[in-house]
Formats: structure tokens, C-alpha cells, sequence
């Protein structure tokens, strides 16, 4: 495949979330995880935040940089779950998920850096990220 005939790559927060619930299969043999210490970076919370983020996390890997790499990707677990949950899908949904997603927590820096890195190697021409606002969004597939 050429440069820039690649592929963009859609990155989108609600990903992390998706690969933490799917690793939940996985919990049996791992035990829940510790809460996360809360890391803070200075990227805006929008697209174009997003999207710099997942441009950084993709460097860090390509250019073998670790620790951070590791950093970034661990400040996409949510500090939070229960908070989060509650303010997207609210309190049942939030009540059913926390425990889920308290488990899969570990799962989702190394999930997104396999994502990232099995992207990179279609040697994308950018990346892409989108909002989905409403829980129920055609567009999100």
C-alpha cells in the first residue's frame, strides 16, 4: 500500500469503553483491577484533542518509547466508572457497569495498544476521531 493511500484511522472514545466491556471475558482469571491513579495531560476535550492524543500514543510506539506510550494509553481508563456511566447512560446502566468496567480497567491500555498498533500497520494517510453525543446514534456503529 502507498503512503497516504491508507486508510484513515476513526478513533473514538467511546472505544475504550467497548474494548473494556469486551475484555470483561477475560476477568475470570484476572483478578479486579486496582482503582487507577488519575493522570493528567493536557489534551482538550474535543475531536481535535482526541485526535492528537491518538497521533502521540501512535509515535510513542513507533518510535519505541515505552513509558510514554504506557502513560498515555493508561489515561484513557476512566478515574471515575461510576460517575461516568451515570452521567452518559445513568443510574441502572451505571450500576451494572461499574463493577464490569472496575475489572476490565487493566485491560484497556493494552487492548488500545494492540488497536493502535494493528492500525499502524495499514500505514494510515491520518487520523480521525468523531463525537457521538447521545447514547442511542445511528452513526456510532
Amino acid at each position: 500500500m502507498r503512503k497516504g493511500s491508507g486508510p484513515a484511522v476513526a478513533m473514538v472514545l467511546g472505544l475504550c469503553c467497548a474494548l473494556a466491556l469486551g475484555a470483561q471475558q477475560n476477568t475470570a482469571t484476572n483478578p479486579p483491577a486496582v482503582t487507577p491513579a488519575v493522570i493528567k495531560l493536557e489534551y482538550p476535550d474535543s475531536t481535535s484533542g482526541l485526535e492528537h492524543l491518538t497521533k502521540d500514543m501512535m509515535k510513542a510506539q513507533k518510535d519505541g518509547d515505552a513509558a510514554r506510550a504506557d502513560l498515555l494509553l493508561r489515561s484513557l481508563v476512566l478515574p471515575q466508572p461510576r460517575e461516568w456511566y451515570e452521567r452518559v447512560f445513568g443510574p441502572t446502566i451505571a450500576g451494572n457497569e461499574e463493577a464490569l468496567y472496575a475489572r476490565a480497567a487493566a485491560a484497556v491500555p493494552v487492548k488500545m495498544a494492540e488497536e493502535l498498533h494493528n492500525a499502524a500497520e495499514l500505514k494510515p494517510d491520518g487520523v480521525e476521531a468523531q463525537r457521538f453525543d447521545r447514547s442511542c446514534d445511528d452513526n456510532a456503529g
